[in-house]
């Protein structure tokens, strides 16, 4: 019996450093394209000292999720999230945040095959980076909603230093002019500090509490989220965002673990 327990531990053990060691490599593979990318575009930040440094140490603060969902195509997104974590660090500018018009391609139905026709819809991507709180992803989906935006995609992400970065794609603001969207955020974004829980007419404590019971640390659920636009498929996307922060908790640890792994092979 205790050959078989002392078998099965190693097993175990093997198999988890097979598993932090495909992390890290996934998630080298994506610094590296992302640092390629850069390069060839002969961003000025690239030119920087240290800069290959302290874009390493960026992707390592966050768990491979972040790396896994990271867009390569748009390197530049990555310097952007650079810049916010490091406003987020100072108190007299947090929470940072940056705020664009994207486009999402979409299909009419007409033509049909290789000549379908297509349009463009507008939507915009905010992304807010501040010290990490409990209900931190609550709190910013229910400012949204507030301020009238609809919430079609949600990607967050914690640092395993204690800061979140977290990305929205709304519609739902009537004009056109990101300006007038980012005076309204300057204005609104500070005040998460300071709303209360109860004012989220969403939470259902009785579930929440069942959910984070059959939680364990094994669980992992994708970051990416979509909400429809109905009061039904808010309420189930309020249940999901309380799952990514438990994540959120859970991916620091994973990563201090495989920190602490690095270092003793050492």
């Amino acid at each position: 019996m205790g050959g078989d327990t002392e078998s099965s531990e190693s097993s175990d053990t093997a198999t988890e450093s097979v598993s932090s060691h495909r992390k890290r490599v996934q998630k080298f593979d994506v610094y590296e394209e992302i640092s390629k990318k850069l390069r060839a575009s002969e961003n000025e930040e690239v030119s920087q000292p240290g800069f290959e440094d302290e874009l390493w140490n960026h992707f390592n603060r966050f768990s491979v999720s972040y790396a896994t969902d990271v867009n390569v195509e748009q390197p530049e997104d990555v310097i952007m999230h650079m810049k916010l974590l490091n406003l987020a660090e100072e108190s007299n500018t947090r929470p940072a945040f940056e705020v664009r018009i994207v486009q999402a391609k979409e299909s009419n139905g007409q033509g049909g095959g290789d000549c379908e026709l297509h349009s463009f819809r507008h939507f915009y991507e905010i992304t807010i980076s501040t010290v990490d709180k409990p209900q931190l992803l609550s709190k910013l989906t229910s400012l949204l909603s507030e301020i009238g935006l609809n919430i079609q995609e949600a990607h967050a992400f914690s640092t395993a230093d204690g800061y979140s970065l977290d990305t929205f794609v709304v519609d739902g603001w009537s004009s056109k002019e990101t300006e007038q969207l980012r005076e309204v955020l300057e204005r609104e974004i500070p005040k998460i500090q300071n709303l209360s829980q109860s004012k989220n007419q969403f939470e259902s404590p009785s579930l929440l509490s069942r959910i984070e019971d059959n939680n364990t640390g094994n669980e992992r659920i994708a970051s990416r989220l979509k909400i429809e636009q109905t009061a039904k498929a808010l309420q189930e996307a309020q249940v999901l965002v309380q799952l990514l922060e438990k994540e959120h908790a859970l991916a620091v640890q994973e990563d201090l673990a495989i920190a602490n792994e690095a270092t003793s092979s050492l």
